[in-house]
């Protein structure tokens, strides 16, 4: 079983290509909910998503010129990003129907691009079989110790920035909340997730005690993914309190909420974090919670997204 000493490796690392994020109250989110509720900003990241902490750990222990990723588009960002920091080519593998700005960004970053289908298995064995065939390395988005102890990096600072009652994190394929769940080694502070109630597939391999392979359709891209990772289900079965489902309706209306009240222009996946909370502040406050920290995982969004504000 992985433990936080990965995340404490990954942490004399990661700051070569990415950079302490700040923790902040936010007035308008504690008013509405009586707690005191911080949002850490991984959207200011230089690719703009908190993917590049585990990029950044994971590929600067790689050898070699080339790899290859597959991605819903942040971690094929960081991917690029990376790659191009350490001079090495990145092939990305990303859905047909990616978001384009997401695509302009690494293309723009010098990866090439392959569009291949549209679910998150559909990618990862394009990725992997190429990766075989051509001796490259695969670097993983989220099922890889190294990528998880990067990811990890976010619960170290806060730890440093703020004792809080407990951390509200996306969940896609599992590899930032395993790796927050683990920086924090059994403390106090609880641990909860949020899905997308059409792209569940964590919260169904925990019920199920395995990786299930589930459904996967939101608005929330960046955490769409149909099978999670093995280590992580692992993980969050042993050290997340609860997974809190959301609708796509309940994003949308977070996404409103954060960017009419707060001023923060956020991807879908990080407004999970905000309808998770809003929909169960009356459930941590019975559980004695008074105090939160949303991870906002990205600003990547989309034309589309932005349109319905």
């Amino acid at each position: 079983m992985l433990g936080r000493e990965i995340v404490e490796d990954a942490s004399r690392v990661v700051y070569r290509h990415c950079i302490r994020t700040p923790l902040y109250r936010d007035a308008h989110l504690s008013a509405l909910t009586g707690m005191d509720i911080y949002l850490k900003m991984e959207l200011y990241q230089p690719v703009h998503s908190f993917k590049i902490r585990g990029a950044s750990n994971k590929l600067s222990r790689i050898e070699g010129p080339e790899v290859i990723t597959a991605s819903s588009g942040n971690h094929g960002i960081a991917v690029a990003f990376v790659a191009g920091e350490l001079g090495k080519k990145a092939i990305v593998v990303l859905p047909e129907d990616v978001n384009p700005s997401k695509l302009q960004m690494i293309r723009e970053l010098g990866a090439e691009v392959v569009l291949k289908g549209r679910s998150s298995d559909e990618r990862m064995r394009y990725a992997a079989d190429y990766a075989a065939s051509h001796s490259i390395p695969l670097i993983p988005s989220f099922d890889d110790a190294h990528i998880i102890g990067g990811q990890g990096t976010i619960g170290l600072e806060i730890q440093e920035q703020k004792d809080v009652g407990c951390i509200i994190s996306p969940i896609g394929g599992g590899g930032l909340i395993s790796g927050i769940a683990l920086s924090y080694g059994g403390r106090g502070t609880q641990i909860f997730g949020v899905q997308a109630e059409g792209a569940c597939s964590m919260y169904k391999s925990v019920g199920a005690g395995t990786p299930v392979t589930a459904d996967s359709n939101t608005v929330a891209d960046g955490i769409m993914v149909s099978t999670p990772g093995a280590v992580n289900v692992s993980i969050v079965r042993e050290r997340v309190r609860e997974i809190f489902l959301v609708s796509d309706n309940d994003i949308i209306d977070a996404f409103r909420e954060m960017w009419s009240h707060s001023h923060v222009l956020m991807e879908p996946a990080s407004a999970s974090t905000v309808a998770a909370l809003l929909k169960n502040a009356s459930v941590l406050g019975e559980k004695g919670i008074t105090s939160a920290a949303l991870i906002i995982t990205g600003g990547n969004v989309s034309d589309k997204v932005l349109k319905m504000l």
